[in-house]
């Protein structure tokens, strides 16, 4: 019986890490690469991939870190119970790696609107500077944008220059404009670029947001609101992890004893 059991796992062994197939991967690189594909294919659907092609970055870079912070939480249950639930606490290990995944989606989820905010907070010297440059005789939009640009604080600063030289290869301003509006994905920047498209090689007066300057205000006082909510959120979330440590600390021996109990009077 046990060496056929040898065998048997030997076999498996052998096939999984020292058969190579023609393309010179073997079943467990081949296994292990199904599974990465997959995930990474979820990660890039239901318009994550849209996000990451905004922020300039890629869904593995998310599921590396997601997959370190699963593991590591993981691995710290799985010592916690340890001495309860003895080898059946390594399930903690599985958890923590298919938790990964739902941890790389609020990743992706959260470095996109931390950029879109970003995004947003610079249009306010956007809308004072511009206008005075526009004060100006004979200044065009374009250009008055273009003096703008360097007193512009944030990634907006960049976007608008890349924008810009676009515009020069192309010739279409509209188009470049709305397509940086679709990135942002929020109603002040489509606003925004919307007029300066519109009036892109046009001298005109300097009041071209002055009815936006309300909608900038409230972003503002939105974005200082959500850094409030987000540190409440992420207290909360601390103590809901030392709430379930120490149910899972204390609450273990109550469920063994118990089970004990049980136990010891069916076999009295």
């Amino acid at each position: 019986m046990v060496p056929a059991i040898f065998i048997c796992i030997f076999t498996a062994l052998y096939v999984c890490f020292a058969v190579e197939e023609q393309i010179g991967m073997t079943m467990a690189e081949i296994t292990v690469d199904n599974v990465r594909t997959g995930i990474l294919r979820k990660l890039n659907s239901n318009g994550r991939w849209e996000k990451l092609n905004n922020i300039k970055k890629n869904a593995e870079d998310f599921l590396k870190r997601a997959f370190i912070v699963g593991i590591l939480g993981g691995a710290l249950l799985c010592l916690a119970t340890l001495g309860y639930l003895g080898p059946y606490s390594m399930v903690f290990l599985l958890i923590g790696a298919a938790a990964s995944v739902l941890i790389a989606e609020a990743a992706i989820n959260n470095a996109y609107q931390k950029w879109q905010l970003d995004m947003v907070q610079g249009i306010p010297a956007l809308i004072d500077f511009l206008p005075s440059f526009l004060e100006t005789p004979g200044i065009t939009t374009r250009a008055a944008l273009e003096y703008t640009i360097p007193f512009i604080p944030g990634p907006l600063r960049g976007e608008f220059g890349n924008a810009i030289s676009a515009v020069k290869r192309t010739g279409n301003a509209r188009r470049e404009l709305m397509l940086l509006s679709a990135r942002v994905r929020h109603p002040v920047m489509e606003a925004v670029c919307s007029r300066l498209a519109t009036t892109w090689d046009a001298s005109i007066s300097p009041d071209l947001f002055s009815d936006l300057r309300e909608e900038v205000a409230n972003v503002q006082e939105m974005a200082a609101a959500r850094a409030t909510t987000k540190k409440k959120g992420l207290f909360v979330v601390v103590v809901l992890i030392g709430i379930l440590g120490m149910g899972l600390l204390a609450g273990f021996p109550v469920i063994s004893n118990v089970l004990n109990s049980v136990s010891s009077s069916f076999g009295a």
